[in-house]
């Protein structure tokens, strides 16, 4: 045998490669085990999802049924005892009723821009957006807005049965949703799909198509639309609640001109067209109007109601907007609300009656307010539409009367406007198609009253005027208005005190103050009242307290976070300033959100969402939606009570300041043995004034002020009145004896109302004093503990009226007690009520009883320096002294 070295490394290489071979085709064997079975679990899953997507498909609906005049069940509402308070029924649009021809181009293409640019283009599944939908489903955790095509809405609103229907997002739901769209699409054109979806897509206000639609906020066909309004239609469609053309115009714009820049990208329209409907003022025109008496709901609480059951169907059970209408509407659905009929019939007649409003002066506040809608074909074929803005445009540039306002002492005046418009509107063969003409009582006004330990709104007014003078809105949620001074509470005093930074003693200078070059104004104007604490800034409505306390202990930003906490939503970033705490906002807040935040007080500091509906059940008895009590902790009990404590001096008459023409700002509302707590709030030339408070019981908030925001003029106590008159009659003799009661143990001392400490006996009390000495209320550990050091007692010699020296008579001496204000306090220069009783700069020893060892000037000082001089228990003693 050869056994040279090359051979014996060949058989080496030949015996490792033959030891290795096993291993190696054993990790084959493996691998290939390990893809056989997940071929078989794949082959496995594919017939699983495949006998599942049989069985989810063969239980779907035909889609040709959705054409079949469906069953129709109404709605019924509750009130809180039971009792039906309104019937829902409403019959939804027939979309065969109208042509795809009907519909305007610029209209198609807006949605399309809006909802679903490649609708021409797919199969009713698009697969570039289903990716893109998975994609970010997968990366973020949520289903993005807008992520189906307009063919698979179409089959969520109009052909899946609502009680049928598998939770929305869940496999089935999706499998059932694309398999009916994809049939659909063979077996309908595109035009019909769209067509049909423009007709029944809900669009607010109750409303389900864009035909409903035209005639509610434009009080015209849709044939008439022009491009601005098209655009005002597809932006409600993306979010009918949130791009509301009337309860959130704003909002509605953005989106508005968002779609008119999509739609030049897409060719759609020319960039001139989308430039001259970005600058039509199209929301001057846009009103909730409509001349179906069944889109109409009863009163503004079954409105509220059912539009809150709406939005929940969405955020809580993933219905689409127009799927939660149309159960709404023919779903035979039973909403038992939280409505106390008794406490809302008290609300609507105080808020209905005109001997409730009246001025300062004593003069009947009785105006009207024109809604006007006109819509003329003109002889050459064209439309034209007007409204109101239009009538006060005519007399202003037409007539030469530059001071026109919408505004009117009679309907007489009113009707007689409209027809000199109208003579010129209307010319010689022209065809009047529509008009609308509806007077508004004005000043208006809205009442919200909660039960303050469940957030249940148990009664709801959104404006004055009934029958064909209401229209279908609601001021006291669907219009924000400033809040003025009431914001101080939530913004203001209740962080200062909750943070610890402050107690109701805390002092603050009232003295000229400017802030981001804006001055700051008290109610009564430029008489400043020098050191106020936090109670008196309550109680009299202080804005220049409130302020210099925004500043000095809260922040800004401490201000608008805890707004946030009280609950309201329509804060925006630029509310991150010190006008936060007196209510100067970018929007404003609604009556219904500033009742829920005082009521977060009244129920011991924790916050309750108002809520319209305890349960909601379908035809067959299953519970869809329900509400149970349940809130969040915002502020302490502690600074609850104290608030309480503050607010019930509001409620009180007089007061140190009256002598001045400073009253406490809420005696008109005042209810004789009910215990009662609140704040009044007033707007720069008062185009809005409220008053929101609380007994033990109840909360209740009352807004006035016109549409147009037009002053009220000073002084205005009538929605006083009306919160008076409501809280009266909605408590029972029995409630009088209630107080209010937190759980908390406050601790009472003696305060001097001009240091915020310890008030001296004799001196801070004394007859020529300028301060208040009153029982404070405290959180154990937070009271002062130091005695007053701003008054200091000097005696006088009645002779000369200088310092008294010991040679001065003793019958002559008297005590007289001057102040001290802080040098930053001083340098403003300004006079206060406090600077008149600043010591005299030239006092000095009595001149005219000179023999013996006279009262030095150094002893002047040192009885300033010590306000204790002069025996006695405790600093402050009232005798001469020893001589």
């Amino acid at each position: 045998m050869n056994f040279d070295r090359q051979h014996l490394e060949a058989m080496n290489k030949e015996l490792s490669e033959q030891r290795q071979k096993p291993l190696f085709g054993a990790g084959i064997s493996v691998l290939r085990m390990a893809m056989f079975l997940l071929f078989c679990a794949a082959v496995l899953g594919i017939s699983i999802f495949a006998a599942f997507s049989v069985h989810v498909i063969s239980s779907a609906p035909d889609p040709a049924d959705r054409f079949l005049e469906k069953e129709h069940y109404p709605s019924v509402l509750t009130d809180n005892g039971g009792g039906i308070i309104e019937e829902i029924d409403i019959r939804p649009h027939d979309p065969l009723a109208v042509s795809y021809d009907q519909i305007p181009g610029n209209l198609v293409n807006a949605f399309l821009a809006a909802e679903d640019n490649r609708f021409w283009y797919h199969g009713g599944i698009d697969l570039r957006r289903l990716l893109r939908t998975a994609y970010v489903s997968v990366t973020t955790g949520r289903v993005p807005d807008n992520s189906e095509t307009i063919t698979q809405k179409l089959v969520r609103n109009t052909i899946i049965p609502y009680e049928a229907s598998d939770k929305p997002g869940d496999m089935a739901d999706l499998i059932r949703v694309m398999w009916l769209a994809a049939r659909l699409e063979r077996e309908n054109s595109k035009e019909a799909i769209l067509r049909e979806y423009l007709s029944t897509i809900s669009l607010g206000s109750g409303c389900l198509g864009v035909h409903e639609a035209a005639e509610l906020y434009f009080g015209k066909p849709v044939t008439d639309l022009d491009l601005s309004e098209c655009t005002v239609l597809a932006a409600a469609a993306l979010d009918p609640i949130g791009n509301h053309p009337v309860s959130n115009p704003g909002r509605n714009q953005e989106v508005r001109l968002q779609l008119l820049n999509e739609m030049v990208r897409l060719g759609y329209i020319s960039e001139e067209a989308a430039k001259e409907a970005a600058g039509t003022e199209v929301y001057a025109g846009v009103q909730s109007l409509s001349k179906e008496a069944d889109l109409l709901w009863e009163n503004t609480f079954t409105e509220a109601a059912c539009r809150a059951v709406v939005s929940d169907l969405k955020a809580r059970l993933g219905y689409t907007p127009t799927q939660a209408e149309m159960l709404l509407r023919s779903g035979g659905l039973l909403i038992e609300t939280t409505m106390d009929p008794a406490i809302q019939a008290v609300a609507v007649e105080e808020t209905e009656n005109p001997e409730n409003y009246y001025s300062s002066a004593g003069t009947r506040l009785t105006e009207y307010a024109l809604l006007y809608r006109l819509t003329v074909r003109h002889s050459d074929g064209s439309a034209e539409s007007f409204n109101e803005k239009d009538v006060v445009e005519y007399h202003r540039t037409q007539l030469d009367k530059p001071a026109f306002k919408n505004i009117f002492r009679t309907t007489r005046d009113m009707r007689q406007a409209v027809w000199e418009f109208k003579a010129e509107a209307v010319g010689p063969g022209d065809q009047v198609r529509e008009e609308i003409f509806r007077y508004i009582p004005q000043p208006q006004a809205s009442v919200v009253i909660l039960d303050q330990s469940t957030g249940a709104v148990l009664a709801i007014t959104g404006g004055r005027g009934s029958g064909q003078d209401q229209i279908f809105y609601n001021r006291a949620t669907d219009r924000t208005r400033q809040p003025g001074s009431s914001f101080m509470i939530p913004a203001d005093f209740a962080p200062a005190l909750d943070l610890g930074n402050a107690t109701l003693a805390s002092v603050f200078y009232d003295s000229p103050l400017t802030v981001d070059d804006q001055q700051i104004m008290n109610w009564w104007g430029n008489q400043y009242l020098g050191y106020n604490n936090i109670r008196q800034a309550v109680k009299y409505s202080m804005n220049i307290i409130a302020m210099k306390c925004m500043l000095s202990v809260v922040s800004p930003a401490a201000g608008f976070e805890y707004a946030k906490r009280f609950g309201f939503s329509t804060l925006a970033d630029e509310d991150r300033k010190a006008a936060v705490a007196l209510g100067n906002l970018k929007q404003g807040v609604t009556n219904l959100e500033m009742a829920a935040a005082y009521a977060a007080i009244a129920s011991g500091g924790t916050y309750y969402k108002p809520c319209f509906y305890t349960r909601v059940t379908d035809r067959f008895g299953n519970v869809l939606l329900e509400n149970v009590p349940s809130g969040t902790r915002i502020i302490k009990k502690s600074t609850a009570a104290l608030l309480t404590n503050a607010m019930e001096e509001v409620m009180s008459e007089g007061g140190i300041y009256s002598q001045y023409g400073i009253n406490a700002t809420g005696g008109a509302a005042s209810v004789e043995g009910l215990a009662l707590a609140g704040k009044s709030g007033t707007t720069a030339e008062s185009c809005d004034v409220w008053f929101t408070g609380y007994s033990p019981l109840y909360t209740c908030s009352v807004w006035a002020g016109y549409d147009a925001q037009r002053a009220l003029g000073t002084g205005q106590i009538f929605h006083k009145q009306i919160w008076q008159k409501i809280m009266s009659r909605i408590h029972d003799e029995d409630d009088r004896g209630r107080e209010f009661s937190f759980g908390e143990n406050l601790e009472y001392y003696t305060i001097c109302s001009k240091s915020g400490l310890l008030a001296i006996d004799g001196v801070c009390n004394h007859e020529g004093s300028n301060a208040v000495t009153y029982q404070e209320a405290f959180v154990p550990g937070t009271q002062p503990t130091e005695y007053c050091d701003r008054h200091y007692p000097i005696w006088i010699c009645r002779e000369s009226g200088q310092a008294a020296g010991e040679n001065c008579p003793e019958e002559l001496w008297e005590q007289h007690v001057f102040f001290r204000i802080g040098d930053a306090e001083l340098a403003s220069g300004a006079a206060t009520l406090d600077t008149s009783f600043l010591a005299p700069a030239a006092l000095q020893s009595c001149t005219i009883h000179v023999p013996g060892v006279p009262q030095t000037e150094q002893a002047v000082q040192n009885s300033a320096d010590n306000p204790g001089a002069g025996g006695g228990e405790e600093p402050g003693g009232t005798a001469p002294p020893d001589r």
